[in-house]
């Protein structure tokens, strides 16, 4: 093969590596990050998210898995307050615990991978319950309130 050859491959590859993700092609994996490679892209924001009052103090929030995705911002408002983040999950499910009750809060969901992080997800909602919803009565029956029993022995008279 004659040096101009040479040259002309070289050249050719140079070019073909600058119109395309080398790393990619070599590994066979795509730009969101299959086959073991690095991601190149954030992940798209995730769909679906849901909140549902668990009880006056609970929420639980959930939503769809996002392809590429390796964890989950979960962000909240309530009121006035401003966007919050609350926590960093692996997973597509939380429960926001101590809140207080009868009160609404909103939750965005994050996706996020080497790459980067996506646009928040649409705003879920709920409504904590109000104070006593669900919660079970500690009072004692008027009946179990108050038992004497009582003991005769040899003439003397004890309550137990």
């Amino acid at each position: 093969m004659c040096r101009k050859t040479k040259w002309l491959i070289v050249i050719v590859l140079v070019l073909l590596c600058m119109a395309c993700d080398l790393e990619s092609v070599i590994n066979g994996g795509d730009k969101q990050g299959g086959s073991g490679t690095t991601p190149t892209i954030p992940p798209t924001a995730p769909t679906n998210v849901r909140a549902a009052a668990v009880s006056s103090t609970s929420i639980s929030v959930s939503w769809n898995a996002v392809t590429g995705a390796t964890s989950y911002d979960v962000y909240y408002e309530t009121g006035s307050l401003i966007v919050s983040k609350l926590i960093t999950v692996v997973g597509t499910t939380y429960t926001h615990i101590g809140l207080q009750s009868n009160t609404a809060y909103h939750y965005y969901i994050v996706a996020k991978n080497d790459a980067g992080a996506s646009d928040y997800s649409a705003r879920a909602s709920a409504t904590t319950q109000s104070a006593g919803v669900g919660t079970p009565s500690l009072s004692t029956p008027k009946s179990l309130e108050k038992i004497n029993i009582s003991e005769e022995k040899d003439d003397e008279k004890r309550i137990i």
